[in-house]
């Protein structure tokens, strides 16, 4: 590790070497070894700026903005009227059920009232369909 690198972590992880990562921290070890005053140099500088960091406090925002912002917040919506939304989608549903099982049962009836007609002569089903005509062509 460089001199360079040790700054740039510094300014990533700050002074305080046991938040940094295991690894670097055995760099560092190494590096202490040959430049101990220039570590403890940007240590001391990184430091200063995690103190003055430390010390910065947000204030809590005064009840006039706290009333305001809840005022201004959308209204939730009564029970009854999502419940209104769901039955809205379960009647459409329970329509087209409906009008399928309605088209099904016209289907069946047309079909029915077609296969039961009388054919020409006799009025048996079974003469509509021609069992003695050969097909192959002589």
């Amino acid at each position: 590790m460089t001199l360079e690198r040790f700054k740039k972590l510094t300014e990533i992880y700050g002074a305080n070497l046991q938040s940094w990562p295991k690894q670097h921290r055995n760099e560092i070890n190494q590096l202490s070894e040959t430049n101990f005053a220039q570590l403890r140099e940007i240590l001391d500088s990184e430091a200063k700026l995690d103190a003055l960091l430390d010390s910065h406090r947000i204030m809590p925002p005064d009840r006039a903005f706290f009333d305001q912002l809840v005022a201004s917040a959308p209204q939730a919506t009564r029970k009854h009227e999502r419940s209104w939304y769901w039955l809205t989608g379960v009647s459409f549903a329970g329509i087209g059920l409906a009008s399928a099982l309605a088209g099904a049962f016209c289907i069946s009836l047309c079909i029915s009232a077609l296969m039961t007609q009388p054919a020409e002569g006799t009025g048996t089903t079974s003469e509509l369909i021609d069992f003695e005509h050969e097909w192959i062509a002589s």
